[in-house]
């Protein structure tokens, strides 16, 4: 199953609704045909099913703040790591696509009574979008680049859509902008809907997310994404309000990573973006056969911000490429003036019984065409492809010019009427673009009082200006000098001429360098996990190397996983405990050094292992030492009662029960509080003569019984909350390796004698599994894949003959399978694995001291 394939949008998603939902002010209009940049109160199609779900938002102006989060809360010895600091940097490069002022429009439903708006504050609803887009970018940096993509990304990806479903969402904003603020609106830049605010924190947290893990993540999941939403809509005959939702979704969010997009990227990526996202969509707007179900103004935002993406590519690629790759989707654009004005390109024949054939002149569509395909759409879409072409390349890519041409001069004829002395600005037949804006700009005659949202248009030899209540003419004369030095700037930047202006930032933008960013094996491997399905049931190794982690100068005896699989330990002979970061670096081939390291151990430490409950570790040597796992301290050590003996085999108590139970070599069970000093309570292992020492314990995941194996084979099993004995029965004929409870009632259990694995019904001490291999398995885990049963899940064992396989419980599922590590992977002698269920992922120590991330 393809990344790409995936629901097109949730029906309910309340944390939309609360968190990213927006309900804006709009332009209040009473005309009935839609204008560029003005709403339309009229929409065809039923009410939307979503709009009795009253939204809470606001237009996001986020600040400067912590967006990835500590390393590991505060453990580290050296102190938070630069990733805090570079989430903040990227954060900030990321917010400069998103300008307005924040601006808030708040209901709230109690008791079945709309609360006035000021009963909420601003400052309120506008702190609750920041912590909670913090909280998403933080998650975003913990969870890695894999689970980030399958579960944050997509999620947001569906959100996007769902902010735009619904004709209250089409609806144009009336923003008030300065003058610096209208110097810097381009001409790609469509007015903004309401919508677009709901948009600005999710297209926040998808931005931070490519700012952290780099270029693929546009390339590989974002732009097929939006290709999958396309292709829902192109060949449907009929649009809903999630088609034409997931439609405007696709095209706000190809505009916003364009800039991102690197020119090698941008080149490859062409070709599907224009053939698999423009044109599908273009031939939807211009289509007469299909009616929006929201009627005129979806029609006319969709087109509007169509037309400035085209404009966005354009700027990016140059007028040379233009001409190769952008000719056939502007004929498709300005086509949608024929069809709407003559009626013609968008025929068909429909035939009736006989086989004869007759013109369906009046497609469903029609009338909204006619309405969103005006004359001052031609004048606001021919002007700024006129200045960025010039005469004779615009000639080439529309041909239907002289249509376009009469419907910008019966608009002019209308603004002509409405002023006496309009204002005028004289430049070249032809515009020469790549030169100083300086030496081309014009005098300006400022007498008239309104002006179209674009600026101007095209009346023979001259850009005729017009003035309106939100600007004047010199503003926008400015802008239009402004679309000319920003593809000037541009053009010397992609030929290599060094240029002394800066290229405007809204038409390219470079992602930051991140140590994070994903290449080679780590590439691979998250192209490989995204493609799975979230509800993928097995585990597979494929034996890709993505880290190597050094420091330690003995074996590694024991490993231990975060619960956020954020970081581990590592307990060693050497005397020393590590922990280590989990996150993503390099490609592969990095060799990494611990964050912290545990230095009080006097002996060689076997078992290592997190105490939930009160955020401590507990290793043991011989000796227990429970310690702080942010600072390195010691909080407290145990010890056996007696000198003469010793700490044999240790097992954590699951939370919420701060506690472990240890066995020691005098055959008693003793419970630890980690919350008081001193040994609490012990129980008696009531075993036979010549049973040999304790070498495993297990709790099973309630903590109701605690099994003990011993060195000749034996397994007891007790009831912790009386110390009775519950069984007790001969598993195995040789020496127990290790023992795991899998779940209430089964227990695992692997030895030396036969090379066996076997599974056991605790309250019966019958066995229902059995595994043999051809090595010793003296180290395994267990897997449960989401949407299996525990009692389906998978052993992963490793052997002594550096062999690891994967063999699920049940023999009804797959047959299981080893592989041998290979030897520029995996070096030395397989001691200890542990898995990373939600990642996927596999740790495996070795004799050498070195730990291998492999997935």
């Amino acid at each position: 199953m393809s990344f790409g394939h995936q629901d097109m949008l949730v029906d309910t998603i309340g944390f939309t609704g609360t968190i990213f939902g927006v309900d804006d002010a709009v332009v209040p209009r009473a005309s009935d045909s839609t204008s560029v940049g003005q709403e339309s109160n009229k929409s065809s199609g039923s009410e939307v099913s979503c709009e009795a779900e009253k939204d809470v938002g606001v237009n996001l102006e986020l600040g400067n703040e912590n967006d990835g989060g500590p390393l590991m809360g505060n453990g580290e010895v050296e102190g938070h790591t630069d990733m805090e600091t570079d989430a903040q940097d990227t954060y900030v490069e990321a917010s400069a696509m998103f300008p307005g002022e924040p601006s808030c429009a708040v209901d709230v439903e109690e008791n079945g009574e709309t609360a006035e708006p000021q009963d909420i504050s601003n400052s309120d609803i506008k702190k609750l979008i920041r912590t909670a887009c913090s909280m998403v970018r933080t998650q975003i940096g913990r969870l890695g680049p894999t689970l980030s993509s399958k579960y944050v990304a997509r999620t947001l990806l569906r959100i996007l859509s769902f902010c735009y479903l619904g004709s209250d969402k089409h609806q144009y904003l009336c923003e008030e902008m300065d003058g610096e603020s209208q110097v810097g609106t381009m001409a790609y830049q469509a007015q903004r809907v309401s919508g677009d605010r709901h948009a600005e924190p999710v297209l926040h947290c998808l931005i931070h997310l490519a700012f952290t893990y780099g270029e693929p993540v546009l390339t590989l999941q974002y732009i097929p994404h939006i290709s999958y939403l396309v292709s829902c809509c192109s060949g449907a005959s009929k649009l809903n309000h999630k088609r034409e939702a997931g439609l405007l979704g696709a095209v706000v969010l190809l505009q916003c990573i364009v800039p991102y997009l690197s020119d090698v990227a941008l080149i490859d990526c062409l070709w599907c973006i224009i053939h698999d996202v423009l044109l599908p969509i273009l031939r939807v707007f211009t289509s007469s056969r299909i009616s929006f179900p929201s009627g005129v103004q979806c029609r006319s935002v969709l087109c509007q911000k169509s037309m400035s993406l085209m404009m966005l590519i354009c700027l990016r690629i140059g007028v040379d490429s233009v001409q190769r790759h952008m000719s056939e989707a502007l004929s498709a654009f300005f086509q949608g003036f024929s069809i709407a004005m003559e009626g013609k390109g968008d025929q068909c024949m429909v035939r009736d019984e006989h086989g004869m054939g007759e013109a369906d002149n009046e497609h469903p569509g029609m009338e909204e065409m006619r309405k969103v395909f005006n004359p001052e759409l031609a004048s606001a879409a021919y002007v700024p492809f006129l200045c960025l072409l010039g005469n004779g390349s615009i000639e080439e890519s529309i041909p239907n010019r002289d249509l376009v041409c009469q419907l910008s001069s019966q608009y002019e004829q209308e603004l002509l009427c409405m002023s006496d002395t309009p204002p005028v600005i004289d430049v070249p037949e032809e515009p020469v673009l790549g030169t100083d804006t300086t030496t081309q700009s014009s005098s300006i005659l400022v007498n008239s009082d309104e002006f179209g949202s674009f600026g101007g248009f095209s009346v023979g030899n001259r850009i005729q200006i017009r003035s309106g209540p939100t600007g004047d003419c010199e503003t926008v004369a400015v802008r239009l000098s402004q679309l000319s030095n920003s593809y000037s700037v541009l053009s010397m930047s992609l030929s290599g001429t060094p240029s002394q202006a800066p290229a405007d930032g809204l038409v390219k933008q470079e992602l930051r360098p991140s140590e994070r960013v994903l290449a080679g094996n780590w590439l691979a491997h998250w192209q490989y996990d995204i493609g799975l399905s979230c509800t993928q049931g097995h585990f597979n190794f494929n034996q890709v190397k993505l880290q190597t982690y050094t420091g330690h100068g003995g074996a590694v005896r024991s490993l231990c996983v975060w619960p956020n699989e954020d970081i581990f330990l590592s307990g060693s002979k050497d005397r020393t405990v590590r922990l280590w970061s989990l996150r993503n670096c390099g490609d592969g081939t990095e060799t990494l050094r611990a964050k912290l390291v545990y230095r009080q151990h006097r002996r060689g430490v076997f078992h290592v292992e997190h105490v939930e409950a009160v955020q401590r570790v507990a290793s043991c040597d011989g000796t227990l030492h429970i310690w702080d796992c942010d600072t390195g301290a010691t909080v407290s050590t145990y010890e056996a009662p007696d000198s003469k003996f010793s700490i044999n085999a240790v097992s954590v108590l699951p939370a919420p029960q701060p506690g472990l139970v240890i066995a020691t070599s005098d055959y008693m069970l003793r419970f630890v509080d980690t919350r008081k000093p001193g040994l609490q309570h012990e129980f008696s292992l009531v075993v036979g003569s010549g049973s040999g020492s304790v070498r495993s314990l297990a709790v099973s995941p309630q903590g109701v019984w605690v099994s003990a194996a011993f060195s000749s084979g034996i397994i007891v099993v007790l009831d912790v909350r009386t110390g009775l004995q519950l069984r007790s029965w001969q598993a195995h004929d040789g020496d127990i390796l290790k023992i795991k409870a899998l779940d209430s009632d089964t227990l695992l259990s692997s030895s030396m004698d036969h090379h066996q694995l076997l599974a056991w019904r605790v309250f019966e001490g019958r066995k229902c599994f059995q595994l043999r291999s051809s090595e010793p398995v003296h180290t395994f885990a267990t897997f449960v894949g989401s949407g299996t049963a525990a009692c389906d899940s998978e052993v992963i064992a490793g052997t002594s003959g550096n062999r690891v396989g994967v063999y699920p419980i049940r023999a009804v599922q797959r047959p299981g399978g080893s592989t041998r590590l290979l030897p520029e992977n995996f070096r030395g002698v397989l001691t200890r694995l542990a898995v990373l269920p939600a990642k996927r992922l596999l740790l495996l120590a070795s004799d050498n001291g070195n730990t291998s991330l492999m997935a």
